[in-house]
Order: C-alpha cells, then structure tokens, then sequence
C-alpha cells in the first residue's frame, strides 16, 4: 500500500514542474485525497 501511495504521489510531483497554478491545485487535492484514501484503509483495516 505504501509503495502504490509513492508512486501516486511521486507522478504527481513530476507533472507539478509544467502546469499553471490551477492545475497544481488540483494535483494537490488530488494528492491530499490520495492520503486521506489510504489513511481511511488502514484505519478500517485495524478494526478488523
């Protein structure tokens, strides 16, 4: 899980160097999304 987060996140940091400013927050939501995703996962994983 962590290593599909890297690459996700890693992806995005490369498209971050040719956007405009619109773009990059969009690529940020997505980003924050993204950890927000995984962090729900592991919190649901837990309980189990």
């Amino acid at each position: 899980m962590i290593f599909a987060l890297t690459i996700c996140l890693g992806l995005g940091a490369l498209v971050l160097r040719k956007v405009d400013t619109r773009e990059a927050i969009l690529l940020l939501a997505q980003a924050a999304l993204i950890v927000i995703l995984i962090t729900i996962l592991e919190q649901h994983a837990r309980r189990e």
